[in-house]
Protein backbone atom coordinates (compact mmCIF):
# COMPACT_ATOMS: atom_id res chain seq x y z
CA UNK A 1 0.00 0.00 0.00
CA UNK A 2 1.22 3.47 -0.61
CA UNK A 3 1.04 6.39 1.70
CA UNK A 4 0.05 9.87 0.64
CA UNK A 5 1.90 12.76 2.11
CA UNK A 6 -0.90 15.32 0.47
CA UNK A 7 -2.51 16.50 3.67
CA UNK A 8 0.27 16.37 6.29
CA UNK A 9 0.95 20.32 5.77
CA UNK A 10 4.56 19.95 4.94
CA UNK A 11 6.40 21.16 2.03
CA UNK A 12 9.53 19.84 0.10
CA UNK A 13 10.24 22.94 -1.29
CA UNK A 14 10.74 24.15 2.52
CA UNK A 15 13.24 21.71 3.66
CA UNK A 16 15.15 22.15 0.71
CA UNK A 17 15.16 25.76 1.81
CA UNK A 18 16.25 25.33 5.43
CA UNK A 19 19.08 22.83 4.35
CA UNK A 20 20.62 25.79 1.81
CA UNK A 21 20.54 28.28 4.62
CA UNK A 22 22.03 26.21 6.75
CA UNK A 23 25.06 25.50 4.17
CA UNK A 24 24.88 29.65 3.44
CA UNK A 25 25.64 29.94 7.18
CA UNK A 26 27.92 27.18 7.71
CA UNK A 27 29.88 28.63 4.41
CA UNK A 28 29.65 32.44 5.46
CA UNK A 29 31.34 30.78 9.71
CA UNK A 30 33.96 29.41 7.56
CA UNK A 31 35.18 32.59 5.78
CA UNK A 32 34.83 34.98 8.77
CA UNK A 33 37.10 32.39 10.54
CA UNK A 34 39.58 32.77 8.07
CA UNK A 35 39.16 36.21 7.81
CA UNK A 36 39.69 36.10 11.31
CA UNK A 37 42.80 33.74 10.96
CA UNK A 38 44.79 36.05 8.56
CA UNK A 39 43.81 39.35 10.24
CA UNK A 40 45.57 38.14 13.67
CA UNK A 41 48.35 36.13 11.54
CA UNK A 42 51.57 37.50 12.80
CA UNK A 43 53.50 35.27 10.68
CA UNK A 44 53.29 36.62 7.14
CA UNK A 45 56.59 38.63 7.16
CA UNK A 46 60.92 37.92 6.99
CA UNK A 47 63.05 40.13 8.35
CA UNK A 48 66.59 39.85 6.19
CA UNK A 49 69.67 40.80 8.15
CA UNK A 50 73.08 41.58 7.80
CA UNK A 51 76.47 42.02 9.77
CA UNK A 52 76.68 45.59 7.75
CA UNK A 53 75.69 48.45 6.43
CA UNK A 54 77.40 47.85 3.34
CA UNK A 55 76.26 43.97 2.90
CA UNK A 56 72.49 45.16 3.27
CA UNK A 57 73.13 48.14 1.00
CA UNK A 58 74.74 45.59 -1.64
CA UNK A 59 72.27 43.28 -1.44
CA UNK A 60 69.39 45.41 -2.14
CA UNK A 61 71.65 47.11 -4.85
CA UNK A 62 71.79 43.56 -7.02
CA UNK A 63 68.14 43.00 -6.53
CA UNK A 64 67.68 46.45 -7.43
CA UNK A 65 65.47 47.27 -4.39
CA UNK A 66 64.76 50.40 -2.29
CA UNK A 67 66.58 51.31 0.92
CA UNK A 68 63.42 51.18 2.77
CA UNK A 69 62.60 48.86 6.18
CA UNK A 70 59.41 47.72 4.92
CA UNK A 71 59.42 46.23 1.05
CA UNK A 72 56.13 44.28 -0.12
CA UNK A 73 56.17 41.13 -0.71
CA UNK A 74 55.13 40.96 -4.17
CA UNK A 75 58.25 43.58 -5.33
CA UNK A 76 60.51 41.27 -3.12
CA UNK A 77 59.13 38.63 -5.63
CA UNK A 78 59.44 40.28 -8.71
CA UNK A 79 62.64 41.21 -7.69
CA UNK A 80 64.28 38.10 -6.48
CA UNK A 81 62.71 36.38 -9.83
CA UNK A 82 66.05 36.63 -11.46
CA UNK A 83 68.04 34.73 -8.62
CA UNK A 84 65.21 32.20 -8.26
CA UNK A 85 66.60 28.43 -8.67
CA UNK A 86 65.58 25.92 -11.06
CA UNK A 87 63.82 23.15 -9.01
CA UNK A 88 62.66 23.35 -5.36
CA UNK A 89 64.74 21.34 -3.05
CA UNK A 90 64.33 19.68 0.62
CA UNK A 91 66.04 22.39 2.79
CA UNK A 92 66.96 22.02 5.92
CA UNK A 93 66.12 24.85 8.74
CA UNK A 94 69.43 27.11 9.85
CA UNK A 95 70.42 26.27 13.16
CA UNK A 96 71.41 29.26 14.97
CA UNK A 97 75.14 29.72 15.63
CA UNK A 98 74.54 31.66 18.82
CA UNK A 99 71.76 33.04 20.47
CA UNK A 100 72.32 36.45 22.71
CA UNK A 101 71.09 36.32 26.03
CA UNK A 102 69.73 39.51 27.77
CA UNK A 103 68.77 40.08 31.35
CA UNK A 104 65.73 39.85 32.21
CA UNK A 105 64.08 43.20 32.43
CA UNK A 106 61.29 42.44 35.36
CA UNK A 107 64.35 40.82 37.53
CA UNK A 108 64.10 43.08 40.81
CA UNK A 109 61.05 44.01 40.55
CA UNK A 110 58.80 43.32 43.46
CA UNK A 111 55.19 42.66 43.14
CA UNK A 112 53.08 45.18 45.45
CA UNK A 113 49.25 45.25 46.42
CA UNK A 114 48.47 48.21 44.01
CA UNK A 115 48.09 46.18 40.61
CA UNK A 116 48.29 49.20 38.35
CA UNK A 117 51.57 50.45 39.48
CA UNK A 118 53.01 46.98 39.20
CA UNK A 119 51.72 46.89 36.14
CA UNK A 120 52.96 49.92 35.04
CA UNK A 121 56.70 49.03 36.74
CA UNK A 122 56.55 46.26 34.58
CA UNK A 123 55.54 48.26 30.81
CA UNK A 124 58.07 50.54 32.13
CA UNK A 125 61.08 48.17 32.98
CA UNK A 126 60.53 46.38 29.32
CA UNK A 127 59.73 49.13 27.28
CA UNK A 128 63.53 50.20 28.65
CA UNK A 129 65.04 46.99 28.13
CA UNK A 130 64.17 47.16 24.45
CA UNK A 131 64.94 50.67 23.74
CA UNK A 132 68.31 50.70 25.60
CA UNK A 133 69.41 47.18 23.69
CA UNK A 134 72.18 47.81 22.46
CA UNK A 135 74.05 44.86 19.03
CA UNK A 136 76.68 43.03 20.47
CA UNK A 137 80.44 43.99 19.44
CA UNK A 138 81.45 41.90 17.81
CA UNK A 139 78.23 40.27 16.33
CA UNK A 140 78.30 36.38 16.49
CA UNK A 141 75.32 35.84 14.84
CA UNK A 142 74.10 38.33 11.86
CA UNK A 143 69.93 37.57 13.35
CA UNK A 144 71.39 39.64 16.72
CA UNK A 145 72.25 42.78 13.85
CA UNK A 146 70.70 45.90 14.25
CA UNK A 147 70.88 46.32 10.40
CA UNK A 148 67.69 44.79 8.60
CA UNK A 149 64.76 45.12 6.45
CA UNK A 150 61.57 43.66 6.48
CA UNK A 151 59.74 42.19 3.95
CA UNK A 152 55.60 42.34 4.61
CA UNK A 153 53.88 39.01 2.51
CA UNK A 154 50.03 39.26 2.16
CA UNK A 155 49.95 35.91 4.23
CA UNK A 156 51.53 33.22 6.07
CA UNK A 157 50.71 31.08 3.12
CA UNK A 158 52.37 33.86 0.94
CA UNK A 159 55.42 33.59 2.98
CA UNK A 160 55.86 30.11 3.45
CA UNK A 161 55.40 29.56 -0.68
CA UNK A 162 58.36 32.47 -1.12
CA UNK A 163 60.97 30.23 1.45
CA UNK A 164 60.18 26.90 -0.27
CA UNK A 165 60.26 28.34 -4.10
CA UNK A 166 63.43 29.88 -3.81
CA UNK A 167 65.11 26.91 -1.21
CA UNK A 168 65.53 29.78 1.72
CA UNK A 169 64.94 27.75 4.92
CA UNK A 170 69.39 27.07 5.17
CA UNK A 171 68.60 30.99 5.64
CA UNK A 172 65.98 30.60 8.63
CA UNK A 173 62.43 31.02 8.59
CA UNK A 174 61.34 34.48 10.08
CA UNK A 175 64.71 35.97 10.82
CA UNK A 176 66.93 35.38 7.84
CA UNK A 177 70.73 35.46 7.27
CA UNK A 178 70.77 38.09 4.53
CA UNK A 179 74.44 37.95 4.69
CA UNK A 180 75.20 34.43 3.66
CA UNK A 181 72.22 35.01 1.00
CA UNK A 182 74.54 37.79 -0.20
CA UNK A 183 77.68 35.48 -1.05
CA UNK A 184 75.59 33.25 -2.97
CA UNK A 185 74.20 35.43 -5.17
CA UNK A 186 77.43 37.24 -5.67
Amino acid sequence: MRRSFKGNGVKFGKAKDDVQKKSDYVDRARAEEKRFDIATDSEFWLCFCFFSDGEKLTFLDRLMLPDELYISGASFRAATESVRPESVKRTFPRKPKSSARVKNPLEGIEPTDDLEADCLREAHAVIDAITGAVRPDPLKEVTDSDIYFIVVFASREDKESYLKEMNLARYGDKYMDGSSWLKELS
